[in-house]
């Protein structure tokens, strides 16, 4: 588990504060498969850097999600098509129903899965990999707005 560390007080960037700063953030990784675009080992030096979690983490998802010890604002899901996405959001749904989320699909291209449209309808978003990273944290953005605590 990698984890970026609490903070007391929001965060200011470029003269503002980071509306952002008191939002907490799970990275779940499904397996332990590695990125074909190698995308998603800079994932959470990337969110780091771009979005002043208050909390941020990063767990591979077999973990008992009892074990996180925050409630998040926001899950990323790094999902394996060859195990049971549905499962993990589901437990996702259960442990944490306010939270936005987010699944990345690391297929190595630029299409979704075709054979999982039920995914979608649980996800408030996806992208597959290879993405761009200023397009991902936007979307990381929106989804942390429409979802105020």
């Amino acid at each position: 588990m990698r984890m970026m560390g609490q903070e007391s007080s929001p965060r200011i960037r470029n003269g503002k504060i980071d509306p952002f700063s008191g939002r907490n953030a799970l990275i779940l990784n499904q397996d332990s498969f590695s990125c074909p675009a190698n995308q998603c080992s800079s994932l959470l030096s990337s969110l780091q850097k771009y979005i002043s979690f208050r909390q941020l983490q990063e767990r591979n998802a077999s973990v008992p999600l009892s074990q996180v010890s925050f409630t998040p604002d926001l899950i990323i899901l790094r999902l394996s098509l060859n195990s049971a996405p549905q499962k993990v959001i589901d437990s996702c749904k259960k442990m944490w129903n306010r939270a936005a989320m987010i699944a990345l699909f690391c297929l190595g291209f630029n299409e979704p899965p075709d054979d999982f449209p039920y995914l979608f309808g649980a996800l408030d978003d996806f992208v597959s990999c290879p993405f761009r990273q200023s397009e991902f944290i936007l979307r990381v953005r929106r989804l942390l707005q429409s979802k105020k605590p």
